[in-house]
């Protein structure tokens, strides 16, 4: 197995400070999610992508809303 902490680092980091834009960037939003997925299993990118970018939003927010829509989106495109 390939080691990819520094790569889940920046994917993690890249998606957390995209979603906590004021100003929705939907085409890097995309980009980071296809990113940690092509990267990760998606178990893995859930655990060490997804889960704690969304836990810096606010649950109720529209940027949580449209992110976790966004990966929910693609999620059964990599679900093997």
């Amino acid at each position: 197995m390939e080691d990819n902490t520094r790569a889940q680092i920046a994917i993690s980091g890249t998606i957390r400070f995209r979603m906590g834009e004021r100003r929705a960037d939907t085409v890097r939003l995309h980009g980071a999610i296809v990113a940690t997925f092509e990267l990760f299993p998606p178990q893995v990118a859930a655990e060490t992508g997804f889960t704690p970018a969304l836990a810096t939003l606010d649950g109720g927010s529209d940027a949580h809303r449209m992110a976790a829509a966004a990966i929910d989106r693609h999620r059964p495109l990599y679900d093997g």
